[in-house]
């Protein structure tokens, strides 16, 4: 198991924005890949291109520097 796997999304966040670490985005990734998934098969309707757009969100994620409300 991931030592972040138990931190709230909050705290993963936080550490990403403070480290930069490619797993943070990945548990993420665990938790809400589907969600996003679906989403955007609901919307787009075509499934390569939900989840090419998916796959987008986690590495802008991973690339952008996020700010904590």
């Amino acid at each position: 198991m991931n030592a972040y796997a138990k931190l709230s999304n909050e705290d993963l966040l936080a550490w990403l924005h403070e480290t930069n670490q490619s797993s943070l985005v990945g548990v993420l990734y665990q938790r809400y890949s589907r969600l996003v998934l679906g989403t955007y098969l609901y919307y787009l309707k075509d499934g390569s291109t939900a989840q090419n757009a998916a796959m987008d969100i986690f590495e802008n994620l991973h690339r952008s520097k996020i700010t904590i409300l």
